[in-house]
Parts: C-alpha cells; structure tokens; sequence
C-alpha cells in the first residue's frame, strides 16, 4: 500500500513506505498536484527545488531514456516510455491518466527510474527494459494509482494478447461481458519476475476516485469531456548532497 501523504495544504500526493525509508525522493501526483508546474512545485516541498526535471514524449513502448549531463541533452523532449539515472540532481518524471506508474530504485537509493507502462508498454516488455538498463542489485519498486481491472475494459483481441503473453491469470472474462486486464497485478508480476520483490502498491483506481484522480476512461471514452488532466510521478536518486534535497 502507499501513503496518502498531504505535502502541503495544496499539494496531494502518495508516497511508498518503502522508497521513503530508504531516503529517496519520489512521489505520486493528483490532480491536486497536476502537471509539470505540480510536479516542480512538490519537488520544491520536497526541498528538490535544485533538481533537473526530465520529462519524456510517451508512445506507449519500451524504449528506455538515460539523460545525458546537462548542455548535453539533445534538443527536444525524447520519445520514451521510462527514464533512468543515477546522477545526483536528476528528476525523473512520467505523466499518466489510468495507465500505470512504476518507480523504482535501488535499495540503496543510487539508481532510480520512472516507467509508463500502458497496456502496450506492458506487453512490449517495458518494465523489463527498464530494469535490464540498471544496475544489477536489489531493488525497491512502486506502483501507482491507475485504472482498476473493473474498470478496465479491452477487446477480445487484447485480452488474448495478453493471454499469448503469459498473463492469463490477469485477464478476467465472464464470457457475458467485455474482458478485463488487471493492468497493476501484470505490472507486479512482470517485477517479480525480474527479481524485484519489496514492491509497494497503491489500492486506489484512477476512474474510481474522481475526488483525486483524473481519468481518461471515465472523463473522456465514457464522459463528456474532451481531454482530461494527466498526474505526474517522479523519483529522484537518493541526493548525496544537502543541498539538493
């Protein structure tokens, strides 16, 4: 489970018992906390306001982005799914709206990353790329709020793409109504495989808790709204200097 933590008296965010314990900045926005200018701004609550925010264009693949040093980085957002680093200083961020958010860091705090792991993200391997691009010691990963297996509708088509995959446990089909995919328990699995076991889990459905979250199946493919806000997760490495954080 994750912490509902209040930053401050604007800033709402939930936080892993396990990643603050091993003294790594991270934190799970809410559309209390929404966007870039939430994120910054619950950095600076997190006294990471020295922090470099990295932010990525998603495309719902498993590319893996690794932040060059500054006045390096080429011009342009990079088209990625998950960022990686283990230099003091870096922010990493994902934005989501009902897909899921995994952060995850080692158990020393050294070396952090940030994935966004949609549907086809997960069946691209994205969580398994990632981890594949850090270094190889024991890990502490977190999952965010997104959209509950309830909730989560898909095709018969998507439902036996992620039965080919080895996820048949997580698909549930009635046979009466559309199938499911347990998007957060295929996004678990897929860390124990890789070895990660100390994971923390967040309860809440993005759909299920409009007070809080933003969703885009509820607000935009069964609302009325045109788009909707998205929430930004980010982790830090474990700062080595007091005065970034």
């Amino acid at each position: 489970m994750l912490d509902a933590k209040i930053v401050s008296a604007d800033l709402h965010a939930l936080r892993s018992p396990r990643m603050a314990a091993a003294g790594v900045p991270h934190a799970f926005g809410t559309r209390h906390a929404a966007g870039t200018t939430g994120a910054l701004d619950l950095a600076v609550a997190l006294d990471l306001e020295h922090a470099r925010l990295h932010t990525l264009t998603q495309v719902h693949g498993a590319t893996v982005h690794r932040p060059a040093p500054l006045g390096e980085e080429p011009d342009g957002t990079p088209e990625a799914d998950a960022l990686v680093s283990d230099r003091e200083g870096d922010l990493l961020a994902v934005e989501t709206a009902d897909c899921v958010p995994v952060l995850v860091a080692t158990a020393d705090g050294a070396e952090v990353a940030a994935i966004h792991a949609g549907w086809r993200g997960l069946l691209a391997g994205v969580i398994s790329e990632t981890l594949g691009e850090m270094l190889e010691r024991p890990k502490i990963a977190a999952i965010g709020p997104c959209l509950s297996a309830e909730r989560f509708e898909v095709s018969p088509d998507v439902a036996r793409q992620f039965e080919a995959a080895g996820w048949r446990g997580q698909v549930l089909d009635d046979g009466v109504t559309r199938p499911r995919i347990d998007l957060r328990s295929v996004a678990r699995e897929q860390l124990r495989a890789a070895g990660v076991t100390a994971i923390d889990v967040a309860a809440e459905c993005t759909w299920e808790d409009e007070a809080l979250f933003f969703s885009h199946r509820r607000d935009v493919t069964h609302g009325e709204l045109e788009r909707t806000g998205r929430h930004l997760a980010f982790i830090a490495p474990r700062p080595r200097n007091p005065a970034l954080g």
